[in-house]
């Protein structure tokens, strides 16, 4: 591929970007995919710190699993993609039938691809996150790495399906475009400038954001209906009249505290 020299700071900026990209493909990819993610987590957590007003607690392991995941997910989808390509390509020439290829590609990765990428972000990040935290832990019974893998793998397969009504609400447009006008080694350039908003929305869902879990939705109702049984039940202190359900980093419900009158 020839890289046609450039004239201004932006385009000598993009030419070495391009040259780097040719030379080195899935290093310029997964570093870039990997700072994205870890700085978007990063200011997801600064954002709710400030939102909820608690003590501001960086998590460095919740944002490194997101850059970890990175790394892996641009290893994914650049194989995945070249799959893609060639593949649909053979059937459906893009010379001739470039917008019909073009919706195959998508409706192929929307179906197959993309389920296997969120899925996999929630077996990394959230795996992750709890096993560096059972490390951490003082009890001495701490779960096995299979235990650990198992519940995460449930969990993820959980949180596909909600997830994956909202991916599909932006990604199949941006894809639609992404490969009818980019050439194949710039797709995931463009992947990643949408992750910048998208990785961090993803993080807020994996980290007590409004997305549960079935199972999750029925722990917050059996937990406000233990806190309701317990204020109806109080006669020394009053009763119990608001009680705050906080849901932590797994999105798990625990009652943090009640005010009483």
């Amino acid at each position: 591929m020839v890289v046609p020299a450039a004239t201004t700071v932006f385009g000598r900026l993009w030419e070495r970007y391009t040259l780097a990209l040719v030379a080195r493909p899935l290093f310029v990819k997964g570093s870039t995919a990997s700072f994205i993610f870890f700085v978007s987590d990063s200011i997801t957590q600064q954002l709710s710190t400030s939102r909820d007003n608690h003590q501001n607690t960086y998590d460095l392991a919740r944002a490194g699993s997101g850059a970890v995941f990175g790394v892996v997910a641009t290893g994914w989808l650049h194989y995945w993609w070249n799959f893609l390509e060639v593949a649909v390509g053979k059937r459906i020439p893009v010379v001739t039938h470039r917008f019909t290829n073009t919706v195959t590609k998508v409706a192929i990765d929307q179906l197959v691809g993309a389920p296997i990428y969120i899925f996999t972000y929630y077996v990394i990040t959230h795996g992750g996150k709890e096993y560096i935290a059972s490390l951490q832990e003082s009890n001495s019974i701490k779960p096995t790495p299979s235990t650990l893998l198992r519940e995460t793998c449930n969990r993820a397969a959980e949180m596909l399906p909600p997830t994956m009504l909202r991916h599909w609400t932006l990604w199949p447009a941006v894809h639609t475009l992404n490969f009818y006008n980019n050439p194949l080694h710039h797709r995931v350039l463009v992947q990643n400038l949408v992750l910048v908003g998208w990785s961090a929305y993803l993080s807020h869902l994996n980290n007590g954001g409004l997305l549960m879990t079935p199972t999750e939705e029925m722990e917050v109702a059996e937990t406000v209906e233990i806190i309701r049984r317990e204020s109806m039940g109080s006669s020394s202190s009053g009763p119990v009249t608001h009680a705050e359900i906080h849901i932590k980093g797994g999105g798990r419900a625990t009652p943090m505290a009640a005010s009483r009158e």
